[in-house]
């Protein structure tokens, strides 16, 4: 059974479809999205489909601007492209290492990112909204 994510207008998204849409949050291609989430051409396109038809959007660039509206997305996960690529790479780098104690390295993949995507959120709105740097 998939866990899933309720949101405040009674849309059900599913594990599956939030992994997808954090994907095009990151702005993945659909090939690096198959391959991170292990998944055929055709469930990827079934769950797309899915996915877009609960948004009621029509392409990957508006269910994110949707989801994030509808709070779906949080900021944390609609930040600097860069930033958001690095810490998927590092907690998929991860992954590997934290698997002796987790059976599901799908799901842990992205509680690490979102522990990652936590830490910057806090950097961000700590230190550079207050443009606080660190001279070296």
């Amino acid at each position: 059974m998939l866990d899933t994510t309720p949101t405040n207008l009674n849309i059900t998204i599913n594990a599956k479809e939030l992994h997808v849409l954090k994907s095009f949050a990151l702005g993945l291609s659909t090939t690096k999205i198959q391959e991170l989430c292990e998944i055929s051409e055709t469930e990827f396109t079934r769950i797309c489909s899915n996915l877009f038809s609960k948004l009621q959007v029509q392409n990957p660039y508006a269910a994110v601007r949707i989801a994030y509206h509808k709070n779906i997305l949080r900021e944390k996960d609609y930040t600097l492209e860069n930033v958001k690529s690095l810490a998927l790479e590092m907690a998929h780098k991860q992954v590997e290492k934290l698997c002796t104690s987790c059976t599901n390295s799908k799901k842990l993949l992205w509680v690490v990112y979102d522990l990652l995507m936590d830490f910057h959120t806090a950097v961000e709105s700590n230190f550079l909204s207050n443009q606080v740097f660190v001279s070296k």
